[in-house]
C-alpha cells in the first residue's frame, strides 16, 4: 500500500480544503491509495504502506525524512513564504525527486518509482539529500532519548550559573 497524508484541519479546527485536487486526482489514477485522517500513529500506519505521500510541510514529512521512509511531498512552496534557509534546506530534495511544486509532478514521480520504491529511495544520491536535510531540519539521533535529556539537562545548568 502507499499512504497518503493530507492535512483536513487548520490547527483552530476548520476544515482544510484540498484546493488543489490532490486527493481527487491520486485516487482516479491509483486504486490501491489509503488516506489517512490523522486517527493513528504514523508509524503503525507505515508498518503496511511501502511509500508515504506527504502533503503539507509539517511533523509528518519530518518524521518520515527522520525515520528514513520513502516518501514524495507534494507542496507548492511557491504559494508561501519561505526564508532562504529553509529554501536552501528543500532545494536538493526537489532536485533529487523528493520534493514537487504541483501534483502533477508529484503523481508522475509516484507512476515513476511505484514498481522500484526501495531501488529509487535508497540510491546514493537521494540519502545523502536526504541526510543532509535531516541535519538541518529533522535531525532525529538513534538514541533519542538521552540525546534530548542531555540537552536539557545541559539548558538547565547553564541556567543555573
Amino acid at each position: 500500500n502507499i499512504l497518503i497524508r493530507l492535512k483536513k484541519r487548520h490547527l483552530d479546527g476548520d476544515i482544510h480544503k484540498d484546493y488543489f485536487d490532490f486527493e481527487k486526482l491520486l485516487k482516479t489514477k491509483y486504486k490501491n491509495l489509503e488516506f489517512d485522517n490523522y486517527s493513528n500513529s504514523l508509524r503503525n500506519l507505515s508498518k503496511n504502506s511501502k511509500l508515504i505521500i506527504s502533503t503539507y510541510n509539517a511533523t509528518t514529512f519530518l518524521e518520515t525524512m527522520a525515520s528514513n521512509f520513502p516518501t514524495i511531498m507534494y507542496f507548492p512552496f511557491g504559494k508561501f513564504k519561505v526564508s532562504n534557509f529553509g529554501y536552501n534546506c528543500f532545494k536538493h530534495l526537489y532536485e533529487i525527486g523528493i520534493l514537487h511544486e504541483n501534483s502533477k509532478e508529484a503523481a508522475l514521480k509516484l507512476r515513476q518509482v511505484n514498481n522500484n520504491v526501495k531501488e529509487w529511495w535508497y540510491d546514493k544520491n537521494l540519502q545523502n539529500a536526504r541526510l543532509n536535510f535531516c541535519e538541518k531540519l529533522a535531525y532525529m539521533p538513534k538514541s533519542g532519548e538521552n540525546f534530548f535529556l542531555k540537552k536539557f539537562i545541559n539548558l538547565t545548568k547553564n541556567e543555573q550559573s
